[in-house]
């Protein structure tokens, strides 16, 4: 039967690959330092090969961000302009215009699930809300329509976006009364 001496990871003078213990969040390090970093103390091009990939999807995200315009949070004018990609087939779409088909996708989901909630927290009558979409209408719908009321009261189109957005809704899916 061998005899194995068991020694802060080392068998035999060989290293085991078993971390030191832990203390308090930090590594102790077999000459009982302790290290928060313990790829770093073992490794200083580990650190080189973290830091330049780190560099690298930095420098990869970078032109991205740039072709992104500013988002339509503005006036009805800035989610016109900044909302016609989503009216594209996804495929033909560029980065950035796939960002903001995402964004104008999600900024209309979340006014008209926003609406419905706060419509339906208080007890709000149907001939009473805003306007009422009937089932199965789409996100690219709700868009094209905001879109079309926009351009079709250019003397408005400066105001907020949501109320632009709140005015379309209405009056294309108008509640019974």
């Amino acid at each position: 039967m061998k005899r194995t001496m068991k020694k802060e990871g080392m068998i035999r003078g060989v290293r085991t690959g078993i971390r030191p213990p832990r203390i308090g969040g930090c590594f102790r390090s077999p000459r009982g330092k302790e290290t928060g970093l313990h790829f770093v103390r073992r490794s200083p091009v580990r650190l080189l090969l973290a830091t330049l990939l780190s560099l690298c999807l930095f420098t990869v995200q970078a032109p991205i961000a740039q072709e992104v315009p500013s988002a339509p949070d503005k006036s009805g004018t800035s989610f016109y302009d900044q909302c016609g990609p989503a009216e594209k087939d996804l495929h033909q779409l560029s980065t950035a215009e796939n960002v903001q088909h995402g964004y104008c996708m999600g900024y209309v989901a979340g006014l008209t699930q926003g609406v419905g909630s706060s419509e339906l927290i208080h007890n709000v009558k149907r001939s009473e809300r805003i306007f009422c979409l009937p089932a199965g209408a789409t996100n690219i719908q709700k868009v094209r329509v905001i879109r079309k009321y926009i351009g079709n009261h250019p003397e408005e189109a400066h105001n907020p976006a949501q109320g632009q957005a709140l005015a379309a809704l209405r009056e294309a899916f108008p509640c019974d009364k």
